[in-house]
């Protein structure tokens, strides 16, 4: 009885909030461009031909595949230097097998990076409680839609629904719910154009019109959904009317 009052409580001031809340101005923290490559990142790969090998279209090199099976936890090198475009996250759990992993770097209309095999993660690392995660994609065959089939850490959706025309380029968009890694692991071979860390602007916006809240979620802290929520702490997913949502943090005594 005492849980269900308090959570009466809370929902009231919910709603109470979404009426007056102030403006969200979400910042990058960062931006991972897939489709754009330094010219020392691409010199080092041309150089390494031990491990990372030139795929061509006429007299011109498009993409580099890697030769040998990923190592270093997932860490990508050429020449021995880490890749500074891909610093910071990880991709294939740790391990992908030779030619499935590709830099499309000169790939006129669909550069990116593909990943091969499927049910492989993509681990970005140290992020924090309330960002915003919001990853561009594109599936690897334009004969069969690709995506994320499921996700660690993250509240969101995901699955067959989410992954739109295998010809387009396709936006997910993901809420942290705890400070650590986060994990997606795709459905099969996919170029990722980009990956785009937020987080709540610090300033004070203007006050908006009120927005009606169509749909609640509920999540532990672990990341699985929650029928309802539990005594303890949980994580609560506010969809508004207009597609935006809002992820808060709400804790219940027993």
């Amino acid at each position: 009885m005492k849980t269900k009052l308090l959570f009466g409580i809370f929902m009231m001031c919910a709603l109470f909030s979404a009426k007056t809340a102030m403006a969200q101005d979400w910042t990058n923290v960062k931006v991972y461009d897939l489709e754009v490559w330094s010219a020392a990142t691409v010199a080092n790969l041309a150089a390494d031909t031990e491990n990372w090998e030139a795929d061509m279209n006429g007299d011109v090199v498009r993409r580099y595949k890697n030769k040998v099976a990923t190592v270093d936890k997932g860490v990508f090198k050429a020449n021995n230097v880490e890749i500074e475009e891909l610093k910071g996250f990880l991709i294939g759990g740790g391990s992908l097998s030779a030619g499935n992993f590709n830099i499309r770097h000169n790939w006129e209309g669909n550069m990116g990076v593909q990943c091969g095999s499927s049910n492989k993660d993509v681990i970005i690392k140290d992020l924090v409680a309330g960002q915003k995660v919001i990853v561009k994609f594109i599936s690897a065959k334009d004969s069969e839609a690709r995506g994320f089939s499921s996700i660690t850490n993250l509240t969101g959706e995901v699955g067959p629904t989410t992954w739109g025309d295998p010809k387009s380029v396709v936006t997910n968009e993901f809420m942290v719910v705890a400070n650590g890694d986060v994990s997606l692991k795709y459905s099969g071979g996919i170029i990722l154009k980009s990956i785009t860390i937020q987080e709540v602007s610090t300033g004070i916006g203007e006050v908006v019109a009120e927005k009606a809240i169509v749909k609640t979620e509920y999540y532990s802290v672990s990341g699985a959904k929650l029928a309802e929520p539990a005594a303890g702490f949980n994580i609560v997913r506010y969809i508004y009317e207009d597609g935006s949502s809002k992820a808060t943090k709400m804790f219940l005594k027993d």
